[in-house]
């Protein structure tokens, strides 16, 4: 089984220039309204508003991952690939995969979820891009780290299906999700489970 996709290359987000970009301006905004008027403190109050609503739009804003992320990634039975560089499996050290989304995965936030004003702002359904996955490994006595995306709920069985390889192969890795909770085949079990899990696959 080989579960491919590509790695986040070295780029700072459009969305995180943009926010950054933002803050500055109604910085400036705050001291040009103190230095020329004594009663500004309503009218910085004021000013924020448009801020925080622009804020809030570019928070929402889904950059194209094929944009962020170059770098070819295979995973294989007994491999590791990025780009040029090839891995043995065997030959790693600590071993960790998280996986937390794919592009189009919808979810729901807990903010303001009734029919309010502010539900325009903190929509209740918001659309991941499948960019924040992630690996790393020590190799040589190197720490390596990677951002991967994932394209779609199909890729993302892909790694169920080679995860389950490297079990019956124990192969030495751990997965997690994005809350840093450990998985087994991309699912949170319960102690009974984990330990029918355990026992099935030969793992600890």
């Amino acid at each position: 089984m080989i579960a491919t996709t590509t790695i986040k290359r070295t780029k700072v987000p459009l969305k995180r220039i943009l926010m950054l970009l933002l803050i500055l301006f109604f910085i400036i905004t705050s001291i040009i309204l103190i230095e020329t008027n004594n009663s500004a403190y309503p009218l910085i109050f004021l000013s924020f508003f448009p801020y925080y609503v622009l804020f809030s739009i570019i928070a929402d804003y889904k950059e194209n991952p094929v944009n962020l992320f170059d770098k070819r990634l295979v995973l294989s039975s007994d491999e590791l690939i990025i780009d040029n560089s090839i891995y043995q499996l065997v030959q790693l050290e600590k071993l960790v995969i998280c996986i937390s989304e794919f592009d189009g995965k919808e979810i729901y936030s807990p903010y303001y979820t009734g029919r309010s004003f502010f539900s325009l702002i903190y929509r209740k359904k918001k659309i991941l891009n499948g960019t924040r996955n992630k690996f790393s490994f020590i190799y040589n006595g190197i720490y390596f780290e990677y951002s991967f995306y994932i394209s779609s709920e199909d890729q993302k069985n892909q790694f169920k299906t080679l995860f389950e390889s490297w079990y019956t192969q124990k192969i030495n890795f751990k997965e997690i999700n994005c809350s840093g909770k450990r998985t087994y085949l991309l699912e949170e079990l319960s102690y009974k489970e984990i330990q029918s899990f355990k026992e099935k696959y030969q793992v600890g």
